[in-house]
């Protein structure tokens, strides 16, 4: 447990604790979660059952996408696997520093994009999804 939110203990139900954000990017309303884990624990499906279910309830939101960031002993990129915001799961791969760049690169683009498609079903401009309106 980690002693940073120690004191909280008792303060959620089930011995729920505040889990730490490794890294987070806004884009038009489209959110990247970094999390990263020792590559052993991404291949072998070893995170906490906690973090699971909270990054899995980030996804159903429809506006977030997590990536999972696998390091070795020595700190360096090892792996990494992405889940979507529509629900798929990219599967594990063996990665270095510019597999991530990459990936930030493309969900970037894709994150920008989304600003149109809000724009040309909205009528003023919001963000979250399309919006239709009568009047």
């Amino acid at each position: 447990m980690p002693q940073v939110y120690s004191w909280l203990i008792g303060a959620f139900p089930r011995k729920i604790l505040p889990t730490d954000i490794d890294g987070e990017v806004e884009i038009c309303g489209q959110f990247l979660r970094f999390e990263f884990k020792h590559e052993n624990a991404l291949r072998d499906g070893r995170i906490p059952k906690g973090q699971l279910m909270a990054l899995k309830a980030l996804i159903q939101t429809r506006v977030f996408t997590v990536l999972l960031i696998g390091n070795n002993d020595r700190g360096e990129t090892a792996c990494f696997e992405a889940w979507y915001n529509n629900g798929n799961k990219s599967p594990l791969k063996d990665a270095n520093r510019q597999d991530i760049y990459d990936f930030c690169e493309r969900w970037s683009a894709w994150a920008e994009a989304q600003r149109r498609l809000n724009n040309q079903f909205s009528t003023h401009g919001g963000m979250g999804g399309p919006r239709v309106t009568s009047e």
